[in-house]
């Protein structure tokens, strides 16, 4: 079960039953894909939304995919419906909370284990990770008072320690700020408090309309946090809100549906049942 864009089938942000899930980030300026007019061996070739579905039609763990993904190519197709080839890098996390990230770059497909659990968008996995470092002395404990001579020094207020965690919407800024809020983050005891948690955490990322702007051809358009997906890998249910309805959190679950099923459902987001009904 997952996302879908425009008319294309394949799940660009979606987990299988064996609680394997994957997610594809625009990686614009770095994807480097093959050239499927030149492509001889077509039957190992995938579009980079089929890729997705590949890895989860085919793996339940991370160690088969990094030893797969050397057998298969991404072309530079057009999905259906898509104006463009999208450049995707991906997230793949197992069961236990495991990732990799799997970026298509020159020298084909590469792995990369994840310690941090976190991915954004461009550049390369291994530069965000150098740049972390610039950030190892941010805390969630605020800083002592601090004497010079006769005078001391003490902190505004709570959240000093966390002072100078970039706040932008640039790819690199919310990927520290994802592994910070991530890290500092404390276990919850039950499902319902997980999900909670997690949403709360991931509307530190939310765009609204009218901050992040572009114009391409005169025209105005915006970026703007379309949804917001939680995973829960145990039970295999997708937890998500939209734009629409920032408050409402609804849900899917795989086992609604018939696993043998040879057809594909499909559905839009409009008529889920809500999760949280307090």
């Amino acid at each position: 079960i997952g996302a879908t864009t425009f008319d294309d089938i394949n799940v660009v942000d979606g987990i299988n039953e064996k609680g394997l899930s994957v997610g594809a980030f625009y990686f614009t300026g770095y994807s480097v894909y093959t050239n499927y007019k030149t492509q001889k061996n077509t039957k190992n070739s995938l579009s980079p939304s089929q890729f997705t579905n590949w890895i989860l039609s085919q793996f339940d763990n991370l160690d088969d995919i990094k030893k797969n993904i050397k057998n298969v190519t991404i072309v530079n197709a057009i999905p259906k419906g898509w104006p463009i080839s999208p450049p995707f890098h991906y997230i793949v996390y197992d069961k236990s909370g495991k990732s990799i990230v799997i970026e298509p770059l020159k020298e084909g497909l590469i792995a990369y284990d994840n310690p941090t659990g976190v991915l954004t968008n461009s550049p390369t996995f291994p530069w965000q990770l150098t740049n972390l470092k610039n950030y190892i002395g941010l805390s969630n404990t605020s800083p002592k008072p601090l004497s010079l001579g006769d005078e001391q020094l003490n902190p505004f207020g709570q959240g000093t320690g966390l002072r100078g965690l970039p706040g932008d919407f640039t790819p690199p800024s919310r990927f520290i700020r994802a592994v910070v809020f991530s890290q500092y983050a404390t276990p919850a005891p039950n499902l319902h408090d997980g999900i909670n948690q997690l949403f709360h955490l991931l509307h530190q990322f939310d765009i609204p309309v009218g901050s992040v702007a572009s114009v391409e051809n005169g025209k105005t358009l915006y970026d703007y946090t379309l949804a917001t997906i939680v995973r829960d890998p145990q039970n295999i249910v997708l937890y998500f809100v939209t734009y629409d309805k920032p408050f409402t959190v609804q849900s899917i679950k795989l086992s609604d549906y018939k696993l043998d099923s040879n057809k594909i459902t499909t559905s839009t987001i409009e008529g889920v049942e809500p999760y949280f009904t307090k």
